[in-house]
């Protein structure tokens, strides 16, 4: 099967021919080495281009400067001069033909124009603000989408019996698909429920496993002119395989067939290619489980977070479902996974891991524990000072209702160190209750290239982030902001897109913060990361302005975490508070072959925007993480 890239060449070469005496003879000789389908789909692509064109093209009122009467085979067309050179090029082309990809190419000019003057109002009107995108958020229907008829069989279970039954695609995607069936199942049975899918008709026209069964979860059901019609989506732990390589190849010739809008193919894949450097940038543990302890949880290894995933998913690979399996823990994701809305829950604690009678034990505190009994305050600050590593910890989690996954983000805290303690105090026996038991849990799995998980994790961003480039005159700056796809859960202050789109960078405490953390980045080198830091954000916003001021502070800068709980109650009582942990990354090179086949369709229409869009990719230089723990610091302060 060739690739998207190939079969494009092709397209190239014989589209201005198709209209030639030499046509037939052209396209054998190109075309000997292709399969029967494959041929059919380059027929049919060329013949989609190359068709006459029945549109009449007025652009009075769309563009800037003048338009032409410009009268051709009967038609009067209002051309600009740059609509006119793409007109007779056309012409010229295509043995004087006006053609459907003529048509597209002066469209596509057009939505140029118009992009062009809407960007420069928002540029006169928005000239101190940022660039930004939503995490996970970009148009992956109408990309990766096609309408696509073949045949499947599908076996499952209604009423607790086995049930199979043939049934047709109607459009199919990586991520999903819908289905066709007679009016005669009761399909509204299956509603949720998985379902095993064999891609026959797949196997009749390609080289594939028909036999081989593909696991996908029923999201709804409904019924027309006397068919059903089931939508699925395959499920999130299953990895990459035949079917994903088959329909990824599918799905790109389609794109160039239909001509999928080049605006949309250009916002998603700058949007992926800061995604892939977001996730390497982070410092915590990205997770997903079901929150059962008795499946398997998934962690994902970044560049950056090596450390913390040693410590806490490899050298105890049970250690996080029994975590999650702690009564207090359970009765939190419980009320999360009731939410109507998708929602952001933190849950924090303190860990630590003591040797008991020749046996490493784990223990997790959370800060309502040390509330109830001081003195575990005292007994942790005291193991700290003995040698013990006592780590502040937060898991910020959401629930994903249509994957039906918890997706977590288990991340340190950096504080300073309680006041010193009498040694008197330091006796183990209160921390017996928060021991973390793993008896009957399974292991965490550590994933480092899985895109299913990736690709959830990253559509419920738990972390935003702001990207540096650096131009050829290896100048730095901050000129994009990835943010989180969803406001429930979070302070109104780290939603206040005032303080996130400022060039002033209020989000990291201004101009002076801003300048610090560029400056560590010399001290960094490609694929290193800086040590978390937390930064108290002291804001207040006056009447009628449009930005809020901003004084930042170290949380490391205080004396003690009691001297720095009195600060954050005292602005947390005024609503001036904000907490954040900033994370410094510095990037290496982007992996953007896989972003490759999105570029070279950008490259087919639009040269100079694909090479643009590839070196802003590549200029990303290092990214600043910043990820909201005003409230789980708020908590842990209110037991110092």
């Amino acid at each position: 099967m060739v690739n998207g890239l190939s079969m494009q060449k092709l397209v190239n070469e014989l589209k201005g021919n198709v209209h030639s005496s030499r046509f037939e003879q052209l396209f054998s000789e190109k075309t000997e080495r292709l399969s029967g389908p494959q041929k059919l789909q380059l027929k049919l692509r060329l013949n989609e281009l190359t068709k006459p064109a029945t549109e009449t093209i007025d652009l009075r009122r769309k563009v800037p400067g003048p338009v032409e009467v410009y009268p051709y085979h009967g038609r009067t067309h209002f051309l600009d001069n740059d609509a006119r050179k793409l007109f007779t090029e056309g012409l010229r082309n295509n043995c004087g033909i006006y053609t459907v990809e003529t048509y597209r190419r002066i469209m596509q000019y057009v939505r140029e124009q118009q992009q062009k003057r809407i960007n420069k109002q928002r540029a006169d009107h928005d000239g101190s603000k940022l660039g930004s995108f939503v995490l996970g958020r970009y148009y992956r229907r109408s990309e990766e989408r096609m309408n696509f008829v073949t045949d499947v069989v599908v076996k499952t279970t209604i009423d607790g019996k086995p049930a199979k039954f043939k049934a047709v695609t109607v459009d199919i995607s990586l991520q999903g698909m819908q289905l066709k069936l007679p009016g005669t199942i009761p399909v509204q049975k299956l509603q949720q429920q998985r379902v095993s899918v064999y891609h026959t008709g797949l196997a009749s026209e390609f080289v594939f496993n028909g036999t081989r069964a593909y696991e996908y979860q029923v999201l709804g059901t409904h019924k027309k002119d006397n068919h059903n019609y089931l939508r699925l989506r395959r499920r999130a732990l299953a990895g990459a395989d035949a079917l994903d390589k088959l329909l990824s190849g599918l799905l790109n010739g389609y794109k160039y067939r239909y001509k999928v809008n080049v605006d949309h193919v250009i916002h998603s894949v700058r949007s992926k290619g800061h995604e892939m450097q977001w996730l390497q940038a982070q410092q915590g543990i990205p997770l997903v489980f079901n929150g059962m302890p008795e499946k398997a949880a998934y962690a994902i290894k970044t560049q950056s977070n090596q450390d913390l995933l040693e410590q806490i998913c490899r050298q105890q690979p049970l250690l996080f479902n029994g975590l999650i399996n702690e009564r207090w823990i359970r009765l939190k994701l419980a009320k999360l996974r009731g939410q109507s809305e998708q929602t952001r829950l933190q849950i924090p604690f303190y860990f630590v891991q003591l040797p008991v009678k020749g046996v490493l034990r784990q223990f997790a505190i959370p800060g309502s524990a040390m509330r109830q009994q001081p003195a575990i305050k005292n007994i942790l600050a005291g193991l700290s000072r003995a040698g013990y590593p006592v780590l502040s910890l937060v898991l910020s989690v959401t629930y994903s209702h249509i994957d039906k996954f918890f997706v977590g983000l288990l991340s340190e805290l950096e504080l300073p160190a309680w006041k010193t303690v009498k040694s008197a105090e330091l006796k183990l026996a209160p921390l017996r209750n928060y021991q973390i038991f793993t008896q009957g849990v399974k292991a965490t799995k550590v994933v480092s290239e899985h895109q299913r998980l990736i690709q959830l994790y990253t559509q419920c961003g738990l972390c935003n982030a702001l990207f540096v480039h650096q131009d050829q005159h290896l100048q730095r700056d901050i000129g994009l902001a990835a943010l989180m796809p969803f406001k429930h859960g979070l302070p109104s202050w780290f939603q206040n897109p005032e303080l996130w789109l400022s060039k002033s960078h209020k989000i990291l405490g201004g101009e002076k913060f801003e300048q610090e953390l560029l400056q560590r980045l010399n001290d960094l080198k490609p694929s290193d990361s800086a040590k978390t830091k937390t930064l108290l954000l002291r804001l207040s916003q006056s009447d009628g302005d449009e930005e809020p001021t901003v004084n930042g502070r170290w949380l490391s800068d205080f004396v003690s975490f009691n001297e720095a709980s009195l600060y954050m109650q005292k602005l947390y009582q005024q609503k001036k508070l904000l907490a954040v942990n900033v994370e410094l990354y510095r990037c290496s090179r982007p992996a953007i072959k896989v972003l490759r086949d999105d570029l070279n369709y950008v490259q087919s229409y639009l040269p100079h925007r694909a090479k643009t869009l590839e070196r802003q990719i590549k200029s990303i230089d290092a990214v600043i993480g910043v990820q909201d723990v005003t409230a789980p610091l708020l908590r842990l302060a209110m037991s110092a």
